[in-house]
């Protein structure tokens, strides 16, 4: 009791859909949902549902006129920072 609580930080299951659209991220390179749902093969609104998704958990971000990146706790948890 009193002390904050501490987040647990994971990487989405393997084979989910927020896994597929995480690998198609990156974290300087802004993309379009529209880039992301054909570059997974998802339709918008599977794509849309996995962007916000990750954006909860703090593994996506939205940039101005509706792109995303993958963030940097994104990269930490992958390993590739």
């Amino acid at each position: 009791e009193g002390h904050p609580r501490v987040p647990e930080l994971e990487l989405p299951t393997k084979d989910s859909d927020e896994a597929r659209v995480l690998s198609v991220l990156h974290v300087a390179d802004t993309q379009t949902a529209d880039l992301v749902a054909s570059a997974t093969g998802f339709d918008a609104a599977r794509c849309a549902r996995a962007l916000c998704l990750l954006e909860i958990e703090g593994l996506a971000l939205p940039t101005p006129g509706g792109r995303y990146v993958r963030s940097a706790l994104a990269e930490r948890l992958l390993g590739t920072l």
